[in-house]
């Protein structure tokens, strides 16, 4: 990523958290104003408590926004320069995020082996990659292995982006599976992008 593009997020992702703190309070004070005159004019409560209920959902949809850019971010080389990005990829690195995202690769792998079981994962892709899945999976468990910061992002895109995942999406090219899959097993005990918890 070059250094514009990464101002430019930067601007964006304080804009977006500016707008999650102005409609936030807005929501808080709309909230308080209902609630000051709720007692005395029942019949004026209406208006207050819409601008809070609107603000609230506003500021909501606007932290997933932020989040969503983040995550997009993570993926990007570079971008964990930025505060919000690198606590994001700082997230996945501690012991229990890697525990638990090591037990979703094993049970991605487990259920691609066990046709009776229900599954949203492509199973052919899985049952192909499942060496690389299982090798991932063991380093996230043994702590002390250090994963770089793209490799944990990438992990997780694979495993909850199913839209865009080519884990989940048979649209998506299946060679985007190992292209993903090298990229992960090169940041596996590299410290050269880590983060530490």
């Amino acid at each position: 990523m070059d250094a514009r593009r990464l101002e430019a997020a930067e601007k964006e992702l304080e804009h977006w958290g500016d707008l999650v703190a102005l409609y936030g309070a807005a929501g808080a004070i709309a909230a308080l104003i209902a609630a000051g005159i709720g007692p005395l004019h029942p019949e004026f409560t209406a208006v207050p408590v819409g601008v809070a209920l609107v603000s609230f959902v506003l500021s909501a949809v606007i932290l997933l926004c932020r989040r969503e850019l983040i995550e997009h971010l993570a993926r990007e080389l570079g971008a964990h320069t930025m505060p919000a990005v690198w606590r994001f990829a700082s997230r996945l690195n501690r012991a229990e995020c890697r525990i638990k995202t090591a037990h979703q690769l094993l049970d991605l792998v487990h259920q691609a082996q066990v046709p009776q079981l229900a599954r949203f994962h492509l199973q052919d892709r899985v049952l192909a990659h499942a060496d690389d899945l299982t090798d991932v999976a063991r380093a996230l468990l043994l702590l002390e292995t250090r994963i770089s910061a793209s490799s944990l992002v990438e992990v997780h895109y694979l495993l909850v982006r199913a839209v865009e995942s080519p884990l989940y999406n048979p649209t998506a090219d299946h060679r985007e599976l190992s292209a993903a899959l090298l990229r992960i097993r090169a940041g596996i005990g590299k410290a050269s992008d880590a983060v530490e918890v």
